[in-house]
């Protein structure tokens, strides 16, 4: 089975890279997207807080989505000055969240085949697969890291856990959410101790990158281009009537999204509420398409 799952990740891997180096090249990236990401991290190879240009301003992304885990991308970017590195450096780190995907389900689950199916069902997911292929975004890469982190909870590995948690709170700032969820998660079902803290951990943070972080690297004009927090959240959140519009539009969203994954999620319902922290703010955001 091992071998079977090596061949499988790795046609994913091939399959994800090509397909987004693919559009790269045929001019079907949105250059406000890959463009920006891989302007920022460039930057921060000069020495620079990853800083991008919009609408003739200069603006570091620690004043919008606070994206720490670029800075990890920035010597990479270095060996090879391409949005092309960003794309490929994506895949495999989608593809290497199965490794603690399988072993968990299979620790779990005692079966090496039902881990194998839980592994294809990862790395062949729809919603998964087409945030891998949306230019690159802190949030797709915070995905597999995160699986890292619950195989990490999952055999009382704390200093593996401490790490990986913090790799996943540095992809975006409400990634905290999630975060603190999972704290109060944990609390709830009697881990007092690790719950409370991570809770903390991801509440602290949330507060430090959303009302302190951001606003230190907000420039004068931060409040058109939402660097601040009335005109982030009215960006994203500010259109009632687009919501009220678009409901339909946005159920039927929520059932792709949702639907192949209760196949097994209604077996353990709870672990859904994890998702629903960062996939019903999604739905009901009125900004930019989002990863």
């Amino acid at each position: 089975k091992l071998a079977l799952l090596v061949s499988i990740i790795l046609l994913a891997f091939v399959e994800t890279t090509w397909l987004s180096i693919a559009r790269y090249q045929a001019y079907n990236v949105r250059a406000f997207d890959l463009g920006i990401m891989s302007q920022a991290i460039w930057s921060a190879t000069q020495g620079h807080p990853l800083v991008f240009t919009i609408e003739g301003i200069a603006l570091s992304r620690l004043a919008r989505h606070v994206e720490f885990i670029y800075f990890l991308l920035a010597p990479l970017y270095a060996l090879w000055p391409t949005p092309q590195t960003l794309l490929v450096a994506q895949s495999l780190l989608y593809v290497a969240g199965t490794f603690p995907l399988y072993i968990l389900a299979l620790r779990r689950l005692r079966s090496s085949g039902a881990a194998l199916v839980i592994a294809l069902i990862y790395l062949f997911y729809p919603v998964a697969q087409t945030a891998v292929l949306f230019d690159i975004h802190g949030d797709t890469l915070a995905m597999p890291l995160f699986f890292f982190v619950i195989e990490a909870l999952d055999r009382k590995a704390w200093r593996s856990y401490t790490v990986w948690l913090v790799l996943t709170l540095s992809c975006k700032f409400y990634i905290a959410g999630l975060v603190a969820a999972l704290g109060g998660l944990l609390w709830l079902r009697g881990q007092r101790r690790i719950g409370l803290m991570t809770a903390l951990i991801g509440l602290l943070w949330g507060i430090a990158t959303f009302w302190v972080i951001r606003s230190f690297f907000a420039p004068p004009e931060a409040a058109q281009l939402q660097a601040t927090t009335a005109s982030y959240v009215s960006h994203y959140f500010g259109d009632w009537q687009n919501i009220k519009d678009t409901i339909g539009i946005r159920a039927v969203i929520a059932l792709i999204v949702f639907l192949p994954v209760l196949l097994l999620g209604w077996r353990a319902p709870i672990w859904l509420f994890l998702a629903g922290i960062i996939t019903i703010p999604t739905l009901l955001s009125t900004g930019p398409g989002s990863s």
